[in-house]
């Protein structure tokens, strides 16, 4: 499949005849295709191509009558849908299309415990590593074929991921036009082999989700869930796809694009964690993706508060602080130079006229003057205000790869000049 194809395609997830419940009505039997789109956001869209009949008629009419109906699926599960659009075809038939009330829908659980779940994963980066698969292409003898994989192993657990192909021109094609495209195909099992239930594969969906999002830079989802026994049987399946940002640009993030393998480090040393830092992480992501440089600021700062909070705890009662001191003396336990940054030219030169101790002080000061209504730095230029947002962000990355222990290479975000060197390096505690 050319790279282009992969982009904002819509999947058909099942055709089955439903029944659809309205509370004023007797069940209305209807044939329904179930698709996952992924333009403009990945979502699912059940609908029905319906004849112009006195049936099909009143179906619709009270289904926009009560605003909402219940789809019980032949295997007996629910799934609660809003109306969404109709459209008149020709031949005398009319296309709806309905709304699920839920993101992320199970429609089958036959069984509580599994030994394997298979999944995809939509907008996460081409990264490549240790691990990739070289294959021979069959349309091109002369020419191999590289699958970009990787796995990563916490808490008992064992994920592997690789990329479809054409990965990279598709994001080529991405980074010009936006949208979607199911980037990994995944599997998670138990490092032993052993079954494992529902309620703990939930738990870790959550925790990775979040991670690869924090690897992205941005919410990359899950969709296409799977659940399957000893037996191969699928007993677990559910529809719709956890929380995922389109792609607009190329988002910048620590994780070094040939270095998949480090990966599996991060995830291991945050396993524990992840659950007290969840918000940080969340706000890290709001301010990565925004293309706003002052709602970053604000953003990026409630995240370093969190992280100092989990790291030094409370500010110290009764003690005179400046600006950002509290937030710079949990970056030096983490062995984090709160230094402002050579690379900060923009902020550098306002330092000599603000008379900032060190970047923590720089950065809460702009966020302490953003929040007012009485600016009192409105002198600052746009050039400034991005350093500012690129330093908390720096700092955020840097203080969760502390805590997860990781002592490899990342790509330093304040390097955007070609004078500023290579941007990938150790992190500073490594040496």
């Amino acid at each position: 499949m050319k790279p282009s194809e992969r982009i904002n395609r819509t999947y058909t997830l099942r055709r089955e005849t439903v029944e659809v419940l309205l509370q004023a009505d007797d069940p209305v039997q209807v044939p329904i295709q179930v698709d996952l789109v992924l333009s403009p956001n990945p979502h699912v869209v059940p609908g029905w191509e319906l004849p112009l009949t006195n049936t099909s008629v009143g179906l619709l009419n009270g289904l926009h009558a009560e605003g909402e109906a219940v789809i019980r699926l032949s295997n007996g599960r629910t799934l609660d849908v809003l109306p969404g659009g109709d459209e008149l075809l020709g031949g005398g038939k009319i296309r709806s299309s309905l709304v699920p009330q839920s993101d992320v829908v199970t429609v089958l659980e036959e069984s509580s415990s599994m030994v394997r779940c298979k999944f995809a994963l939509v907008n996460f980066p081409d990264m490549s590593g240790e691990q990739d698969d070289h294959r021979p292409d069959p349309a091109n003898p002369q020419r191999g074929l590289v699958y970009p994989r990787f796995s990563m192993e916490a808490g008992g657990w064992l994920v592997n991921l690789i990329a479809v192909d054409g990965l990279m021109g598709a994001h080529h094609y991405l980074t010009r036009r936006g949208g979607s495209v199911m980037s990994h195909i995944g599997s998670i099992t138990s490092t032993t082999g052993s079954e494992f239930s529902l309620e703990n594969l939930t738990g870790l969906l959550g925790k990775l989700h979040l991670f690869l999002s924090f690897a992205r830079g941005g919410y990359c989802g899950l969709t296409l869930l799977h659940g399957y026994d000893a037996n191969r049987r699928r007993v677990w399946e559910q529809w719709g796809t956890y929380q995922v940002e389109p792609w607009r640009r190329e988002l910048v993030t620590w994780a070094v694009p040939i270095h998949s393998h480090a990966l599996g480090g991060v995830f291991a040393g945050l396993w524990e964690q992840i659950e007290d830092v969840e918000q940080a992480i969340r706000w890290y992501l709001r301010s990565n993706e925004s293309n706003e440089a002052e709602v970053s600021v604000v953003l990026t700062h409630a995240a370093l508060e969190y992280l100092a909070l989990k790291t030094v705890g409370k500010r110290k009662a009764g003690k005179r602080e400046k600006e950002g001191d509290w937030i710079a003396r949990a970056l030096i336990h983490r062995g984090i130079d709160p230094a402002l940054p050579a690379y900060c030219h923009e902020l550098g030169l306002s330092q000599q006229v603000e008379n900032w101790s060190h970047g923590p002080h720089a950065l809460v000061a702009i966020r302490n003057d953003l929040i007012q209504a009485e600016r009192r730095r409105g002198h600052l230029s746009k050039a400034a205000l991005v350093e500012a947002r690129n330093l908390g962000l720096h700092y955020v990355e840097l203080m969760l790869l502390a805590m997860a222990g990781y002592t490899g290479e990342y790509v330093n975000r304040l390097k955007t000049r070609p004078s500023d060197g290579v941007r990938f390096e150790s992190v500073p505690w490594a040496t």
